[in-house]
Order: C-alpha cells, then sequence, then structure tokens
C-alpha cells in the first residue's frame, strides 16, 4: 500500500497531539513523519522530511502558516496544504485557496470534516487533480497542466513551442482560469434521469472545450463531472474589459444553443505559466461560490467577506433557539433564522462544512426538544429525514427555506400540544414551592419536579407565570415572613431559618427589598 508521508504544525501541543490521533492514519495510508509547534520549524521539517501533505495552524509563532505556503510556492514546493484555524476571517480562506491550500477548516475541527480534506488531498495526489468526465484521455495541455500543478518544472520553451503548434500567441497576453459549471435547478432534476444529466453535461462541457479551441481562446485545464476548467489566453489590451469581451459572450452562445444555464468563476489573472495553478484554483474556488451567491458570474478578485462570527455566536444562537420553543415564543423561528445565517458566515465558501455545521445544529437542537419530552418517536428517522432533504440542495438559500419551513410546522405542533401540559407542570412547581419555601430550593431541584431541563424550565416558568423561578421563591418566602415578625417574637435570623435563608444578611437584604425596611422595624410599625 502506498503511504503518503505528512507533516503537523500547531503551537498549542493540545491541539497538535489531538490532530495526530483524529484519525486512524494508517488505515488511510498516511505516515506522520515530523510535527512542529512554529513557522520556521514548519519549514526545517517539509525541508528534511519532503511531506505529500502538510496539516497546520495559520496563527504560529516566528512564521504563519500562511508564510510558510507563499514560500513554498515561490521555490516549487508543492506539498498538499490543509490549514486548521481558529480565525474565521475570510481573508485567510481566501489567502489560503489562492496558493493552493486543498481545505480551511475551522476549529474545533470535526471527524468527519477532517478526514474528507485528508481524502481529498490524497485524491489530489493520486491523480494529479485532472480526473476527465468519462475518463477521457487527456489532451496534451491536460497533462502540462498536471505536471504543473503537481509541482513538477516544465520548460517554458516546450509550452511555447505547444503554443505554435495549436496557433496561440503567447506574446502579450495574460492568463485566467475559467471554471464552467451547469447550473441544475430543481425543474432539470424532474425533467432529467441520472444518465441524462450526465450526457448534458458532457455535451455543454464539450461545447465549451470546442468553442474555446475555435476562437483560439485558450485550452481545457480539466473536466469532471460538476466542473469544466478552462485556461483563456487573452491579449494584454483586453485586461481591463476581457469578461465583457470574451467569457461573458461565450457563455450567452452556449447557453443560447444548449438551452441551458452556466455558472462561470473566474480567476486571478496571471502574466506567467508558473502561476496557471493559482488562477485555476481561485476560478474553482469562485465557482463554488454559486452555492451561498446564487450569480452565474463570480469573479475571483471581487469576492470580499470580512463577516466576525465565532463558534459562541453559534452555540448562543443554538440554545436561544431551543429556549423560545421551549418557552413557545413566537419570535423562534426568527432565532433559528440567525443561526443558519451566522453558519453562512463561520463557513462561508466551503459548501461541506456548511451543510455539515446545519446538521450539527438540527441534531442538537431535537435532542434538546427530546430531553423534555417536546418531541416524540424516533429520534434517528427525524434527523435522517432532514439530512436527507438538505444534504443535496443546490443552495444555501434552498436550504434555509426548507428548513424554516421544516421548523416552523414543528413549532406550530410543538405549540399546540403543550399548552395543557405545561400549564399543570408549572403548577406543581408552584405547590411544591409553597410547601418547601423554607428549604435550599436549587434550581436543579424544581426542573426535577416539573421532569424537564434547568434551562428549559427557567424559561418556562417565566413564560406560564410572568416572573423568573427566583422572584416566586422570594415571594412566598416573604409573605411567611411576614406573619412570623407580625405574629411572633422570633429574632431575625431564626426567622430567617424558618423562611429557607442561611445567611440573615441576605433575608434581611430580601426582606428591605420587598418592604422597603428592615424586619424589625416592620415589627414596630406593625404593633403601634
Amino acid at each position: 500500500m502506498q503511504m503518503w508521508k505528512m507533516v503537523i504544525a500547531d503551537d498549542e501541543l493540545v491541539i497538535l497531539s489531538g490532530l495526530k490521533r483524529l484519525l486512524d492514519w494508517r488505515k488511510l495510508g498516511i505516515e506522520i513523519v515530523g510535527e512542529a509547534s512554529d513557522g520556521n520549524a514548519l519549514l526545517d521539517e517539509i525541508s528534511n522530511k519532503e511531506p505529500d501533505i502538510v496539516i497546520t495552524d495559520i496563527k504560529m509563532p516566528k512564521k504563519t502558516g500562511l508564510d510558510v505556503i507563499k514560500q513554498l510556492y515561490t521555490k516549487d514546493i508543492c506539498p498538499k496544504f490543509i490549514f486548521v484555524s481558529g480565525y474565521e476571517e475570510f481573508s485567510y480562506a481566501k489567502a489560503a485557496v489562492r496558493y493552493g491550500a486543498v481545505d480551511y477548516l475551522l476549529k474545533p475541527v470535526g471527524m468527519k470534516e477532517f478526514e474528507t480534506a485528508v481524502k481529498k488531498a490524497i485524491s489530489q495526489i493520486e491523480d494529479n487533480n485532472t480526473v476527465n468526465i468519462f475518463k477521457k484521455e487527456k489532451d496534451e495541455f491536460q497533462l502540462i497542466f498536471q505536471k504543473i500543478n503537481n509541482g513538477y518544472e516544465y520548460a517554458e520553451e516546450a509550452l511555447y513551442h505547444r503554443f505554435e503548434k495549436e496557433k496561440y500567441d503567447y506574446e502579450n497576453v495574460f492568463y485566467v482560469g475559467v471554471c464552467y459549471s451547469l447550473i441544475v435547478n430543481q425543474e432539470l432534476k424532474n425533467q432529467m434521469t441520472l444518465e441524462q444529466m450526465e450526457l448534458l453535461r458532457f455535451s455543454v462541457y464539450n461545447k465549451i472545450v470546442d468553442t474555446f479551441r475555435k476562437k483560439q481562446m485558450g485550452f481545457t485545464i480539466k473536466k469532471e463531472e460538476y466542473y469544466c476548467d478552462m485556461m483563456a489566453v487573452i491579449p494584454l489590451e483586453y485586461k481591463e474589459d476581457y469578461i465583457d469581451t470574451f467569457l461573458l459572450p461565450i457563455k450567452h452562445e452556449i447557453e443560447k444553443e444548449m438551452n441551458v444555464r452556466l455558472c462561470i468563476g473566474i480567476g486571478e489573472p496571471v502574466d506567467t505559466i508558473g502561476f496557471w495553478k493559482n488562477s485555476h484554483k481561485s476560478s474553482k474556488f469562485a465557482c463554488e461560490l454559486y452555492y451561498f451567491e446564487e450569480k452565474e458570474v463570480i469573479d475571483f478578485q471581487k469576492v470580499n467577506r470580512d463577516y466576525r462570527v465565532s463558534f459562541d455566536d453559534f452555540n448562543h444562537l443554538l440554545e436561544e433557539s431551543f429556549q423560545k420553543i421551549a418557552a413557545r415564543d413566537t419570535e423562534a423561528i426568527q432565532s433559528i433564522e440567525r443561526a443558519l445565517k451566522a453558519i453562512e458566515n463561520i463557513h462561508y465558501g466551503n459548501r461541506y462544512a456548511t451543510v455539515n455545521r446545519v446538521l450539527i445544529f438540527t441534531g442538537a437542537l431535537l435532542e434538546k426538544l427530546f430531553v423534555v419530552n417536546l418531541v416524540e418517536g424516533d429520534f434517528y428517522i427525524k434527523q435522517n429525514k432532514v439530512q436527507e432533504e438538505i444534504r443535496y440542495m443546490d443552495t444555501y438559500r434552498q436550504l434555509c427555506n426548507w428548513l424554516l419551513s421544516y421548523y416552523e410546522q414543528l413549532i406550530k405542533e410543538i405549540f399546540n400540544q403543550s399548552t395543557n401540559k405545561t400549564s399543570a407542570d408549572i403548577m406543581r412547581v408552584k405547590r411544591y414551592i409553597i410547601e418547601n419555601f423554607h428549604k435550599d430550593l436549587s434550581l436543579k431541584e424544581l426542573a426535577g419536579v416539573a421532569c424537564i431541563s434547568q434551562s428549559y424550565f427557567s424559561s418556562l416558568f417565566k413564560k406560564e407565570t410572568g416572573e423568573n423561578y427566583k422572584t416566586y421563591v422570594t415571594k412566598i418566602r416573604m409573605e411567611e415572613a411576614i406573619k412570623l415578625v407580625l405574629k411572633t417574637d422570633m429574632k431575625t435570623y431564626e426567622i430567617a431559618e424558618k423562611v429557607g435563608y442561611n445567611d440573615v444578611r441576605r433575608f434581611v437584604d430580601a426582606f428591605k427589598n420587598s418592604y422597603k425596611i428592615s424586619p424589625m422595624e416592620y415589627r414596630k410599625r406593625g404593633r403601634l
């Protein structure tokens, strides 16, 4: 079995150790040959060990992960990089893509997400990232790009000779990667079988290749199931308006002739052959943004996303969504909508990570609702239904619309079914407080009386009574305290103990807060 060499780097030793244990590396055909805790050490490890794959943090001492990949990029040293970072800034992900990173993952990294990124890196190594749709033989330009993409040097003279053979002008030109994808909506899916859809893509992508060839506008980088990647060769005088002059007319021509809609991702323009890979990668990244943007033309240079959303924000919105549903708050759906928007901002540009984060959200929310008996039935059947519906949706907007509709129906059912039961639960808790106010009543104890979770109990009690449970407990204690103050000669500390306070100062403060004077002053006035 082929074993691929890998180096891991992170300045936090706990995370470094965790990444080493997260997957069964030998089963994946990977040997960890080195590790590093700063950028300089990582460069040394790469130089000495010559790994096939590098997994590294972005922010590290001495040199960042981006500094390392940039330095290697200029030297044509090309291991497959996977960045793992706690920073959500989109600019980092964009820079990582620019220098050919396989993926950019946010901490904490899930096992499946991590394994998928690693397998993607292995796949790129094994087939040089140039798989053809129907395993068709690659043309010479595709084979040339395969070598360049894999880090091999390729003599520019040989390329120029190839340009002359194809009658391309290689002087006074620039290059730009262009990634085409067929836009497949639900209507098209309903009209075609999978085989027909595959044949349609094959025909459309062949038409793109033929059009480029006939117009002598460029050549094929690769064709695969969902994308057709081209390298456009454009005269320098059109650098300011090449999209409108060359790329859009081809798009419109093919759409009209084939009766289809196309999305095109436009990479960074480059002046030399050595940066083809950069332009190709950025065009693929731009095209994949259709899932989020739903724009038919996406220029990588104009992509700008600078939302700062953390996993703490995500967790807060998850809990808020649960609390509002549990409390039968009519704004519950708005909380879910905000959570979905936060997920998009955290994982923008990475469809796989976005869908997985949505599934984490739906699973965690459903589990919370099951725990407090707001949802009945089989948890796994309900979650699988959600998973099957949203995993293969064509855009994030479609995913959100379906999910919001799903939750609107679920919330409606919960609200309709739980009203009578909820009222009975809270009445039982109120009776328990009246009978046991002299004890040290905890949130856990009261939630147990209602047979629901602690977080759910707090919001539910306030929803049903208009006040939080602590206020209600204090009110009951103060009512009893007044009786003891006026009808007995008990000392203040004795009254405090009788009504559930171990600390006399806390009792006096609570009494003053309720009646504006101390217990003894109240007694004097009451007996005048």
